[in-house]
């Protein structure tokens, strides 16, 4: 029965207003948190995916992969300035793949940094996509398919699902801040607004897909030579609903190795452990929700596994995004390098 109530639950949500695609590690998914991260990164080229399953309790869970790249491009004039081309595209499957959403986008930022040694930089972005909603009715019951002991999936049914595939295009914007502050401490604010066109998703009236807001900072301290204590939150506010995770991650660098370990909250929803490790610019972070919401008698605490991927290329001296001004322009000699956010 409380899979059912679950079932139900969900199916309703996604058929009204489409579960927008969000990650338990939304830093580690940087271009679906903000278009301004494209090519936010030390690297001059960076590949990444996630796969996030939820409720694994219901039988089959609701499953989100997403792969990323992007490019950082220098360029010579003005000389303080930089951009970032990329894409990402996303699947979400619910259930036994009754409800599917596939898209695309392409990304685009520019860079500028300010002050004399360029501690200060603003980072705007832009992406453009396209993406497909479909459902298969043949995996569906509805009400007057039920023949007063069970549902008959022979019986047609008078529902106005008639058109089971949607074409739909989608605009998102975003701008960034960064600065470097004493003692090591870097900082970043960002907004980012997707779906601003608002496309209509719906199989059978027109029903937009409402903008989604998101808000979101981090900070990143080197309490060591090889430790380094990340922090971040991300507010996300879509059509009445709102979702705040927040948290940290430790690293420790042994040479070639990083390990991650961290914990982090979604707001009454979830607690979210992680851990992971880097090996030569190879990175893999592991989190698992354990569900604290009104549902956790149904979902027995369980909410699902993530993992997210990222292996980067070419990153020279490893100068971290904190220090964004010294990628395009020599650091000073004495700057010691340290090792770059974990979400980078």
């Amino acid at each position: 029965m409380k899979k059912l109530l679950i079932v139900i639950a969900f199916f309703i949500a996604a058929l009204s207003n489409a579960q927008d695609v969000h990650f338990s590690q939304p830093f580690n998914a940087p271009l679906l948190l903000n278009p301004a991260y494209t090519g936010y990164t030390v690297c001059k080229f960076r590949i990444g995916g996630n796969v996030r399953t939820q409720w694994l309790t219901i039988g089959k869970p609701y499953m989100t992969e997403n792969l990323y790249v992007d490019r950082k491009i220098n360029i010579k004039v003005p000389r303080r300035m930089w951009i970032g081309v990329g894409g990402t595209v996303f699947n979400d499957r619910a259930g036994n793949g009754f409800l599917n959403r596939t898209a695309g986008n392409l990304s685009g930022s520019a860079n500028i940094g300010f002050l004399r040694d360029n501690r200060l930089f603003l980072t705007v972005g832009v992406a453009l996509g396209f993406g497909n909603r479909s459902v298969r009715t043949d995996e569906l019951f509805f009400a007057d398919q039920w023949n007063g002991t069970s549902f008959d999936g022979i019986a047609s049914s008078a529902e106005p699902i008639t058109n089971q595939s949607k074409f739909f295009y989608n605009i998102d914007g975003g701008a960034m801040l960064s600065y470097e502050l004493p003692m090591d401490i870097r900082a970043n604010i960002g907004a980012s607004v997707y779906h601003i066109n608002k496309p209509n998703e719906s199989f059978s009236d027109y029903l937009k897909l409402q903008r989604r807001y998101n808000f979101h900072g981090s900070i990143m301290k080197s309490l060591t030579y090889n430790l380094n204590l990340f922090g971040g939150a991300v507010f996300s506010m879509q059509n009445g609903a709102r979702e705040t995770n927040l948290g940290f991650t430790l690293s420790y660098t042994n040479y070639d190795l990083r390990l991650f370990f961290g914990a982090w909250h979604r707001l009454l929803e979830d607690i979210i452990p992680t851990a992971g490790f880097e090996y030569r610019k190879l990175r893999v972070i592991f989190s698992y929700d354990l569900n604290i919401s009104e549902l956790k008698a149904a979902s027995s605490m369980h909410g699902g596994p993530e993992i997210a991927i990222v292996k980067t290329f070419n990153c020279g001296d490893r100068i971290p995004p904190g220090r964004a001004g010294r990628l395009l322009i020599k650091p000073r000699k004495k700057y010691k390098p340290m090792p770059c956010p974990a979400y980078k």
